[in-house]
């Protein structure tokens, strides 16, 4: 069954449509919570050169095909986000089908032969639509994890090509050490590989490991040296505070929150409900009892592997293969805000798959051969509708952020970083009665949370309650300190609360780090005129007018162009620049031909400040504006007088 050529193309494209119709609902899904810093914020991947470059601590830190990956995808599209999904979606069709190729190549090894076409593709159906599967694909960041299947299986594969023998293993030999340097660029885990292969040599192919070194050995040593591109890519990993001891949890500690975690992977697998995209809420277990039975049931399930790996069973190296994928992240190094995440199981899943599906093939080989092709049909069937409708509902959960986040607090009420999330979400939007619960939750939840105080800040900022705000944005500091964000709320609370000089200094910080940030020069500049520097702050309202022009930032710059008493602030040239271009188009209100009037003044031009001014004044007087009108009548006898307006601006 499914052994000829044309039979295994028609079974590939199946499983490349079925991949495509299931996650088709998840191609629009917005960027979310580590795909902002990975992506959305980080320059380094904003440019294909310097290649594999990647900001500290994002996912793409240390994995230098992730980080290009990335790259390419923003050079393709720059932030479109239906890019970086449909890359996503094109790896998981070629890991697919990588998995469908090696797992009957490995079943034919095995007594199930016959079976080899049927098991290779019903492993790869079923993993390709386990909702399982979902939260490394839809997540962007977790691309790691898809790359490391493609080049793990691809490794595996071309290796499992090579030891046929035939006249292009050397061909493949070499595919399958250049995919092991790929899995290496990728993710960490890929460290294990090299004796994954050396594994599965000794269990489907030689007789011993001492056969298969010798008589593979320069295969061997080429993957073994694959370790060197993993030890370049952590050499220069900025991973931040993402992993290591003592920061959240002991060794002791995580291991045993994993010995409850990998059982509840086993779960899932099986029967996948309760998915969540995030586990910040699953409490750290510290002490041994809860510990007990799921640490009995892996270590139980580990001794099984290995005594089947010492009998030469293919289940005793699929599991010990599936051990070796998780033990990096699922062991004793503490993973720092992220005990457990399904994307941890994108591979592992697929031997977990491979399993379930090979021990059913070996109970149908008891039917008649007449029966055993419709009932396998029927249970292929019976399996993977409710599997593709359940994947299905996961990409309709990730397609909306807010949702998203709901969800996980259906599950786990207590997760402060959704809380959070939701409270940053709702600030967005403008939502801030809001935001202000959710914030206040997560703080109660997890005082200690990195964004809590900067969201919580934010907010009452926004409500403008700035010396409310100010205490929060303290607490914050040691974790946002040089986000230009930060700076500049913090900043423009601080000019709220009547602290001049320190919001000075940290508009200061924050234009220094983003040049592009508008908002935070105009405060500065309103900062720095409030001081009566007017000077110092028409770089910024320069700037302001290059990025994103405002009325009170372009009359403000008129004004002291047109006007200011100091002929080092004055430029009438520039002044009418500004003017004109705020009454194109017949765009004339009393305000904005005062201030076209101002520049012609300031330029000599009198007779058509005069008209500007006679127009500005009848509109000012049909409307009523008794103020401006009156400082119309008195700037009108100036030009008359030909004399330009010289005052300082006070906003």
């Amino acid at each position: 069954m499914l052994e000829g050529r044309s039979a295994r193309l028609v079974a590939g494209l199946v499983l490349a449509l079925v991949a495509c119709a299931v996650y088709a609902g998840g191609l629009q899904g917005p960027f979310l919570f580590d795909d902002v810093h990975s992506i959305v914020e980080d320059p380094a991947v904003h440019s294909t050169w310097p290649p594999f470059d990647a900001r500290e601590g994002s996912g793409a830190s240390g994995r230098p095909l992730v980080a290009l990956s990335f790259a390419l995808n923003y050079a393709w599209g720059e932030l479109q986000v239906y890019g970086y999904h449909a890359a996503n979606l094109a790896l998981h069709v070629l890991v697919t089908l990588l998995l469908f190729g090696f797992t009957r190549r490995a079943t034919q090894r095995t007594s199930l032969a016959p079976a080899a076409g049927a098991v290779g593709f019903a492993t790869a159906l079923l993993w390709s639509i386990h909702p399982l599967t979902s939260d490394a694909l839809l997540l962007v960041a977790s691309r790691g994890e898809v790359l490391l299947a493609v080049f793990t299986l691809g490794t595996l594969y071309a290796a499992d090509r090579a030891f046929d023998g035939a006249t292009t293993a050397r061909t493949w030999s070499v595919a399958a050490v250049l995919s092991c340097a790929g899995a290496m660029a990728s993710k960490e885990v890929a460290v294990s590989l090299p004796l994954v292969v050396l594994a599965y040599d000794r269990t489907f192919v030689s007789a011993s490991f001492r056969e298969a070194l010798r008589t593979r050995r320069s295969t061997y040593v080429a993957l073994a040296s694959t370790w060197i591109v993993l030890g370049l890519a952590l050499a220069t990993a900025e991973r931040g505070v993402a992993v290591g001891f003592g920061r959240e949890l002991s060794s002791v500690d995580y291991l045993r929150t994993q010995a409850q975690g990998l059982v509840h992977y086993l779960r899932l697998g099986v029967w996948p409900s309760g998915l969540a995209a995030d586990y910040s809420g699953w409490p750290p277990v510290t002490a041994w009892g809860p510990a007990l039975l799921p640490g009995a049931l892996i270590v139980a399930l580990f001794c099984a592997s290995v005594w089947g790996f010492a009998r030469r069973a293919a289940a005793g190296w699929v599991g010990l293969t599936v051990f070796a994928v998780l033990a990096p992240s699922s062991s004793v190094i503490p993973i720092t805000g992220e005990w457990l995440a399904e994307h941890r199981m994108y591979l592992p899943l697929a031997g977990l798959v491979a399993l379930a599906v090979a021990g059913a093939a070996r109970l149908l080989q008891r039917l008649p051969a007449a029966q055993r092709g419709l009932v396998t049909a029927a249970l292929l069937v019976l399996l993977a509708v409710p599997l593709a409708r359940a994947t299905a509902g996961r990409c309709a959960v990730w397609s909306d952020a807010e949702g998203l986040w709901s969800d996980v607090l259906t599950i786990y009420p207590e997760n402060a970083r959704a809380h959070d999330s939701l409270a940053a979400l709702r600030l967005q939007e403008g939502r801030y009665a809001e935001a202000l619960a959710s914030a206040r939750e997560a703080k109660r939840l997890d005082p200690d949370l990195y964004t809590v105080d900067y969201n919580l800040a934010t907010i009452l900022l926004m409500q403008g309650d700035a010396r409310a705000a100010l205490p929060h944005f303290v607490d914050a500091a040691p974790h946002v300190a040089g986000d230009y964000r930060f700076h500049a709320n913090y900043g423009a609370a601080l000019g709220q609360a009547g602290r001049r000089e320190d919001a000075i200094r940290e508009l200061r910080s924050a234009v220094a780090i983003a040049p592009d940030y508008a908002q935070a020069h105009r405060n500065l500049a309103l900062l720095l005129l409030q001081g009566g520097e007017a000077k110092a702050s028409l770089p910024h309202l320069r700037r302001v007018l290059q990025l994103a022009p405002d009325p009170w930032s372009v009359e403000a710059a008129i004004r002291l162009l047109a006007s200011h008493p100091d002929p080092a602030v004055r430029d009438g040239r520039e002044a009418l620049q500004y003017a004109q271009r705020l009454t194109a188009g017949g765009a004339t209100t009393p305000q904005s031909l005062d201030l076209l009037a101002m520049s012609f003044a300031e330029l000599g031009r009198f007779a058509e400040a005069q008209q500007a001014a006679e127009r500005a004044l009848a509109g000012a007087q049909r409307a009523n504006a008794t103020a401006l009108a009156d400082g119309l009548e008195e700037r009108l006898r100036l030009y008359r007088e030909e004399r330009p307006y010289r005052a300082p601006y006070q906003p």
